[in-house]
């Protein structure tokens, strides 16, 4: 049997992995990949003045890498791959968190309207946290 990895789009309500069978042919898993790197814009634009090494970095969190997001904050980690629902990354942004204060701090309802930018943290995790 062959297996191809082919991206797709993705809804927060649920894996969006695809399997499709071909009459007279074998199997394939149709699957989303998002690394770190789609990332970087919406971090440096959205977070890097609170959470980067070369500015302050609050809570010392600094998105600025994937080593350093993927190292936490000095509360512990910020994403658990696999699962956004139990991120702190994704709830802070999304406003499921209800202590502290919903991100970024400075254009709180930036996910409202850009939810397609919530959608991507939220695929980066679920998908794995991949670098």
């Amino acid at each position: 049997m062959t297996v191809i990895l082919i991206p797709v789009g993705f809804s927060c309500d649920g894996r969006n992995d695809k399997i499709i069978e071909l009459e007279g042919q074998d199997t394939i898993t149709i699957k989303d990949t998002i690394t770190f790197t789609a990332l970087n814009s919406l971090f440096q634009n959205k977070c890097y003045h609170c959470h980067s090494e070369s500015q302050y970095s609050f809570y010392a969190l600094n998105l600025d890498s994937y080593e350093n997001t993927m190292a936490g904050s000095q509360n512990g980690p910020v994403v658990i791959p696999y699962e956004p629902e139990n991120s702190l990354l994704y709830k802070k942004c999304s406003g499921e968190y209800t202590a502290g204060d919903m991100m970024p701090q400075d254009d709180i309802s930036y996910f409202d309207n850009h939810p397609e930018k919530l959608q991507l943290i939220f695929d980066w995790i679920y998908f794995g946290c991949i670098e």
